[in-house]
């Protein structure tokens, strides 16, 4: 290899070694941090009807949460508590109830209440279709009822006419 094709190699190793400096450099620059709040920003204002969270901007746990609870307390929709439910497994799932410990404990308590929910809503579906089902067998034997009244007093008009 003669000098200057050996001068030619060390410039292009240099030149791929800076560009790829250059490009880590790049990618260890940080994001900024984003501000989170704690479970007590989560449970702030639930009960006040003015104070509402849109789920636009539910990024950190604590957002999540309070959507949670907003969508617990306010909603009657088993698609809205489908909602609710999977903010809160995100939160249960993700990393940032491991750092705090207060979010956490607002999290298994929002999922206790969900399941709560849950089993409420399925004894009301299963009293709902015994009502049903008592409500149709009240109606036939309404039905049956008037039936015999009937033909008691076509049997008493009968009676009636032959003794004449």
């Amino acid at each position: 290899m003669t000098l200057f094709q050996r001068l030619l190699v060390a410039g292009g190793l240099v030149a791929v070694t800076g560009c790829a400096s250059l490009h880590s450099s790049t990618a260890q620059t940080k994001m900024p941090e984003l501000f989170c709040h704690d479970a007590d920003w989560a449970l702030a204002g639930l009960r006040d009807a003015r104070v509402s969270f849109t789920s636009a901007k539910a990024v950190c746990a604590a957002d999540r949460l309070k959507l949670a609870a907003q969508i617990l307390v306010s909603s009657d929709g088993k698609t809205d508590l489908t909602r609710a439910r999977s903010l809160v497994d995100s939160v249960l799932n993700g990393t940032e109830v491991q750092h705090d410990a207060s979010l956490a404990g607002l999290a298994m308590l929002l999922d206790r209440q969900l399941n709560e929910r849950r089993r409420a809503d399925e004894r009301a579906d299963k009293l709902t279709g015994q009502l049903r089902d008592q409500q149709a067998r009240i109606d036939d034997l309404n039905a049956k009822i008037a039936a015999l009244t009937e033909l008691e007093k076509s049997m008493s008009i009968r009676k009636r006419s032959n003794g004449q």
